[in-house]
């Protein structure tokens, strides 16, 4: 939708729920890696709206799962997310509060924002709070086995194969894919061997008590700081039941606004408390974190595949070549963490 589109699709939404749409203003707010976002003011009231996207190669209900969790967060008495206004799912919309603040920075990251976010996650994760939550569906790509893990980490590395030859930085991407696969080969086996020796099953699923409830892409990359010093954290459109393993990891593996590892140990005590087997839990963590790297380093090559490339550069604007030049550092990175 444009935002002429936009604008007509939330003025009615509006009226449908009763609010006010007088003085309605519609503006685009920065755009996201596949949604589009903007600001709506209308009645006095400052709101984002959400427009989801929508593609044949990719069916996952991102507005019902945000939508959903959202709800599951307020119902647990959790302040730090945008409360739902209302939702229209023919138009693949949804209304929220819109929260004032600014993009966290990796340069100004801090403790007290690092123990909000294991707040965060602790306080999804209550006992009381996790009754509630049966209804919500598993979180995007969520396994439960150390095998499924692997398996899905794998099907990313031979989707890299398909990366056409058709510029000198594809022909880079592609010579870094390589590398990254026999990396990845001898990861592989390392992490089953490790598995067995510390008495876990590779094929054995996670009971369902120490699943957790996961934001999904979980990391400040998705938060916004209030002018306050509070932290929000927003988009939750894979978030779901998931191993606890990914959630944590991902959080100390995204390349946006990367965590000190130094905090990992921290972190992963707080956030695991509502299981009563933490220290199991926490060695499979460790164990998985390369893993989750690995995996990282191959998200970040996706702008190299056609499809998303179709998906990502809508904007001819964008320099498609600087693009792609920044994502293959950003693997280089990932990959030179892996240890």
């Amino acid at each position: 939708m444009d935002q002429a589109a936009v604008k007509a699709a939330v003025a009615a939404l509006l009226s449908r729920v009763g609010l006010s749409t007088t003085g309605l203003r519609v503006e685009p707010c920065a755009a996201g890696g596949n949604n589009r976002v903007f600001r709506v003011d209308a009645g006095g009231r400052a709101m984002a709206a959400k427009c989801y996207f929508r593609h044949p190669s990719d069916t996952r209900d991102r507005l019902n799962s945000e939508y959903a969790f959202l709800e599951y967060a307020r119902q647990a008495g959790i302040g730090c997310v945008p409360r739902v206004v209302a939702r229209d799912d023919r138009a693949g919309m949804a209304l929220y509060d819109f929260i004032e603040g600014s993009k966290l920075r990796v340069e100004s990251l801090s403790g007290s924002q690092i123990e909000q976010a294991q707040d965060f996650f602790a306080s999804l994760n209550e006992a009381g709070a996790r009754v509630q939550g049966k209804s919500l569906s598993d979180a995007s790509e969520a396994c439960f086995t150390i095998a499924e893990q692997l398996r899905l980490v794998q099907g990313r590395i031979d989707r890299l194969a398909r990366i056409p030859a058709s510029s000198r930085i594809d022909e880079e991407a592609i010579a870094f894919a390589q590398a990254l696969r026999a990396r990845w080969t001898a990861l592989s086996e390392r992490v089953l061997d490790q598995a067995v020796t510390l008495g876990i099953d590779p094929k054995s699923p996670l009971a369902d008590r120490d699943r957790c409830i996961s934001p999904s892409d979980f990391g400040f990359h998705n938060a916004i700081v209030a002018p306050a010093g509070q932290v929000f954290f927003i988009d939750f459109e894979y978030a779901g039941w998931d191993d606890p393993a990914k959630a944590i990891s991902d959080f100390f593996c995204h390349p946006a606004v990367p965590v000190p590892f130094e905090y990992f140990d921290g972190f992963l005590a707080a956030a695991l408390k509502y299981s009563e087997n933490l220290e199991e839990l926490s060695r499979r963590a460790r164990l998985l974190l390369p893993v989750f790297r690995i995996k990282w380093c191959c998200i970040v090559m996706n702008d190299f595949l056609p499809l998303f490339e179709e998906r990502r550069f809508p904007d001819p604007a964008i320099d498609v070549a600087a693009r792609k030049q920044g994502q293959l550092q950003k693997a280089r990175g990932l990959l030179e963490s892996v240890r």
